[in-house]
């Protein structure tokens, strides 16, 4: 028998499911869950699917969740009067995040 621990790195985002003790050089599934609104970002070998299998060797296993919470991104133009610099709200930490601007009164968007 051997032990598979999973470490969720950021818990008020997500959990991890099957935890335990089990038969050295079987297979177990294991589940990264969402919650609060958090997104699921990959595991610590850099799997992406929150669904997995894992063996169990002789000493056991572990794999690490990695969970981002949501944020609020707010835009603006600067000075306002330049255009409208806008994005969708709610984003994740580790993920890409549409952003769109356009200038207005004269003014040129650079960078």
């Amino acid at each position: 028998m051997a032990t598979i621990t999973e470490i969720v790195t950021t818990n008020v985002a997500g959990l991890v499911t099957r935890s335990g003790v089990f038969i050295v050089s079987h297979t177990v599934q294991i589940t990264a869950s969402i919650s609060n609104n958090g997104s699921f970002l990959s595991w610590s070998d850099g799997m992406p699917n929150n669904l997995r299998a894992i063996g169990v060797g002789a000493s056991g296993a572990s794999c690490t969740a990695n969970f981002v919470p949501p944020m609020l991104l707010t835009t603006l133009a600067s000075p306002p009067e330049t255009g409208v610099a806008a994005c969708g709200g709610i984003v994740y930490a580790g993920l890409n995040a549409l952003l769109s601007v356009k200038a207005s009164n004269g003014w040129l968007f650079i960078n």
